[in-house]
């Protein structure tokens, strides 16, 4: 969906994940939104995203997971009014 290779994204933070987004995600259950984004050829994409942290015993977020779908084409296919 990003364009980008393995070796390219293993190991590496999300850029998507800016500090408003993990500002949530440690106060609230889940995060459910639509990103914009931009794949490595540079052409832009959508998405359809939900982050949930999940939790140590002391309720501190240890890691934020994240499901993405690839929204682009419904996006660019949706009826102007």
């Amino acid at each position: 969906m990003f364009g980008y290779r393995k070796k390219q994204i293993l190991g590496k933070a999300a850029g998507v994940l800016d500090a408003d987004l993990l500002a949530v995600t440690a106060h609230e259950d889940q995060w459910c939104g639509v990103i914009s984004f931009m794949r490595e050829d540079g052409t832009y994409g959508t998405y359809e995203a939900t982050f949930v942290p999940l939790r140590d015993e002391h309720k501190n977020v240890i890691v934020t997971v994240g499901v993405l779908q690839d929204a682009t084409q419904c996006v660019r296919t949706k009826p102007q009014h």
